[in-house]
C-alpha cells in the first residue's frame, strides 16, 4: 500500500494543483487541452489509479449495480446481464453479478454481501422472495428492480 500513487503525486508530476487533477479525472470542461494532456500524461507515466472507495464515499455513489440471478447458464439471464452491462458501461458504471441457485438462503447471502458494498441499485430475478430478503432490500434504501415477473407488491 505504501507504493500507491496518489493524486498529489500526479499533480506534482504535471506541475498543477490537486484540484486540477481532480477536474481532469471528472472530465470538467474547465481545464485547457494543454493542461489536460499534461495531467493525463502524468497519470499514464505514474500508473495512477483512482481510489474509487474514497470517491464513492464523497459522492455517495459507487458506480456499481448488483444483479442477483439464480443461474448463469440460462439464456434469459444471460441476455439480461448482457443488456445491463451494455447500458451500464455506456454510462461508466459496472455490474456485480451474484448467483444464488434456487435456494432462499442463497439469495439472502448474496444480497447481504452486495449491500455491504453499497451498490447504487440492485436487480433481483423474480418476485418471490423470503421475508428476510424483502426486509433487507426495503431497509437498504437502494433502488430495487425485480425482473422476470410482475407483482402487485413490488419491493
Amino acid at each position: 500500500m505504501g507504493n500507491r500513487v496518489r493524486l498529489s503525486d500526479v499533480a506534482k508530476r504535471a506541475e498543477v494543483g490537486v484540484g486540477t487533477v481532480s477536474r481532469v479525472l471528472n472530465r470538467s470542461a474547465k481545464v485547457s487541452a494543454i493542461t489536460r494532456k499534461k495531467v493525463l500524461d502524468a497519470i499514464a507515466e505514474l500508473g495512477y489509479r483512482p481510489n474509487l472507495v474514497a470517491r464513492g464515499l464523497a459522492a455517495n455513489r459507487t458506480g456499481l449495480i448488483a444483479a442477483i440471478i439464480p443461474e448463469i447458464g440460462y439464456t434469459q439471464h444471460s441476455e439480461i446481464i448482457l443488456g445491463m452491462t451494455d447500458v451500464l458501461h455506456a454510462n461508466e458504471m459496472n455490474l456485480m453479478i451474484g448467483t444464488c441457485g434456487y435456494l432462499d438462503g442463497g439469495e439472502l447471502q448474496v444480497i447481504e454481501a452486495f449491500l455491504d458494498r453499497r451498490p447504487d441499485a440492485i436487480y433481483v430475478t423474480g418476485v418471490r422472495h423470503t421475508e428476510a430478503v424483502r426486509t433487507a432490500l426495503e431497509r437498504s434504501g437502494i433502488p430495487v428492480v425485480e425482473g422476470g415477473n410482475l407483482t402487485d407488491h413490488p419491493i
